[in-house]
């Protein structure tokens, strides 16, 4: 099956589902229903092997242009407070993480280049770590946003470590503990799958979209909001799959009442039970 017929299924059992539930108040209350939006598709080299989630990663996804571009201070150890919502949806953007640019100050303790061409650097704070990740520029579709700040950190990264201290593929850890980094980028959730250095809730920066080694004192630097003054609301997540269109709308029915909204529906032919709905509600 080729993109086009696979997209025009999702599509078709969306518009099903919504026949068969007649209007978003299904649920027992006003919900919001958001229509698949797929991925912007772009030509990268076959070098460019990133999966899970890598429209997301690099910017090209259709949820891209309404990040907010006004970074908020931030540190690891309030990063990897965060909830990671499970499962993590792999075209959609988690509210407000993800729509969100953050700067932290930290220790840079490694590198490694990955085999999506990545840099994967490893952060400390002494205590916690976390990953942040500069894309090759090659494998991000022109349509990113990000694209000109990527080009720009990596150009950065490159002229810091050059000659035998050039990311390569194998991780290259710092000497005298490390290098002071002010990082900036956009907040992301990986999946946890035994990464060198990874937040407890998989909480990265992907991309960068600046760096700056042995910055100066935050005396010296611009004041920025931080997280402690943005409303963040924290969600929990639900997956329900079923047979049909119609058993997914009776099985939708009874949870009603206990504040889930749903998110998304989509079609996907590789489960036993392909119609599959997203949901969400506020944590208390």
């Amino acid at each position: 099956m080729n993109r086009t017929e696979r997209l025009t299924k999702i599509l078709v059992a969306s518009l099903l589902l919504v026949t068969f539930l007649g209007s978003t108040a299904f649920l027992g209350r006003d919900v919001t229903y958001l229509p698949f939006a797929p991925t912007v598709q772009q030509d990268v080299p076959k070098t460019c092997v990133g999966k899970e989630r890598w429209a997301i990663k690099t910017g090209t996804d259709s949820q891209a242009g309404q990040v907010k571009l006004a970074p908020i201070q931030s540190s690891i150890a309030k990063l990897v407070q965060l909830t990671a919502p499970k499962p993590l949806p792999e075209d959609k953007r988690i509210t407000p993480t993800e729509f969100t640019i953050f700067t932290i100050t930290a220790t840079l303790i490694g590198y490694i280049k990955e085999d999506d061409q990545d840099y994967h650097l490893v952060l400390s704070d002494g205590e916690l770590t976390m990953i942040v990740e500069l894309p090759d520029p090659k494998c991000v579709g022109e349509g990113s946003p990000f694209l000109d700040e990527i080009k720009s950190v990596r150009k950065k990264f490159d002229q810091q470590f050059s000659g035998k201290n050039k990311p390569s593929g194998n991780f290259r850890t710092i000497e005298d503990g490390g290098i002071q980094v002010l990082i900036t980028g956009v907040g992301f959730f990986d999946k946890l799958h035994g990464q060198r250095g990874v937040a407890p809730n998989g909480i990265e920066l992907h991309p960068v979209t600046d760096i700056d080694f042995n910055p100066a004192s935050p005396s010296t630097t611009t004041t920025l909001p931080s997280m402690s003054e943005v409303n963040v609301v924290k969600w929990e997540y639900f997956l329900i799959t079923a047979k049909s269109a119609e058993d997914l709308r009776d099985a939708l029915n009874p949870i009603g009442e206990e504040g889930w909204e749903l998110v998304d529906v989509l079609f996907d032919s590789k489960r036993p039970e392909p119609y599959v709905a997203y949901l969400k509600r506020q944590k208390e």
